[in-house]
């Protein structure tokens, strides 16, 4: 699902809620660095997966997590016309 659709600096911003990187986070294990060992060598284990939000550029194209459109917009000073970057 795609959101909004936008311009900055000559790249088309698209939003999607989807655009995240899924990890696992072995931070809530009861051994952190043994747990991330046997996750990496195959080891079936559930570990709990973290979802961070990110941004993926295809060719003049950006899409983006909506939490990171909105610092982007938040960060970009007011006097800038964001539509003319």
């Amino acid at each position: 699902m795609l959101g909004s659709v936008d311009t900055l600096f000559g790249l088309k911003i698209v939003t999607s809620p989807e655009a995240y990187t899924v990890t696992p986070d072995a931070a809530l294990a009861r051994s952190p660095a043994r747990a991330r060992r046997r996750f990496a060598s195959g080891k079936r284990k559930t570990l709990p997966l973290r979802r961070t939000p990110t941004a993926v550029r295809y060719g003049d194209c950006l899409i983006v997590h909506p939490d990171i459109y909105a610092k982007i917009r938040k960060e970009l000073p007011q006097r800038v016309n964001f539509y003319d970057c």
